[in-house]
């Protein structure tokens, strides 16, 4: 007999306790715990809430993100590809910054994998969106701003 899943199809709770212990392994750097959590979780949302859904699109990025920092890149590239085209084809406004957000992690993943040239148009709409929308002064614009204008630093691995 199998055990039990640990995403419940009916309780939002039981899923949002499982999204809970994912940050917590992660965090305790237990990744691979992290990202087998996270799995369940993104099919548990898509089996419930389907898979349009913020909720859905968000713990797939999320399981990108765990993935990408546990050094399993090319895993982690379908959820980030995938979670941003979700949150462009749902989304109405190109600078909301959730999907700025998407289109910064998708782009640091590419830097990652060393491929520049993917990463460079990428990161360089993350950060003019990040300032047309929160101004040159927000932190987001701040902390990512050094790196998108200058593909040549990327190729330098600085």
């Amino acid at each position: 007999m199998d055990p039990p899943s640990l995403v419940s199809p009916v309780l939002e709770s039981d899923r949002s306790i499982n999204f809970c212990c994912c940050c917590s392994f992660s965090i305790q750097g237990r990744p691979a715990e992290a990202a087998a959590l996270l799995s369940e979780v993104v099919e548990g949302y898509k089996e419930t809430l389907g898979p349009n859904e913020l909720s859905t699109i968000t713990a797939l990025g999320n399981l990108g993100l765990v993935l990408h920092h546990s050094g399993r890149l090319e895993e982690a590239l379908p959820c980030l590809k995938e979670s941003l085209a979700a949150k462009r084809s749902v989304g109405n406004n190109p600078l909301d910054p959730e999907i700025l957000s998407s289109v910064n992690n998708l782009g640091n993943l590419y830097k990652s994998m060393g491929l520049y040239s993917e990463a460079e148009p990428l990161l360089r709409e993350a950060v003019d969106g990040y300032r047309a929308t929160l101004g040159d002064g927000h932190p987001s614009t701040y902390v990512y701003a050094p790196f998108s204008p200058y593909a040549s630093r990327f190729e330098r691995k600085i």
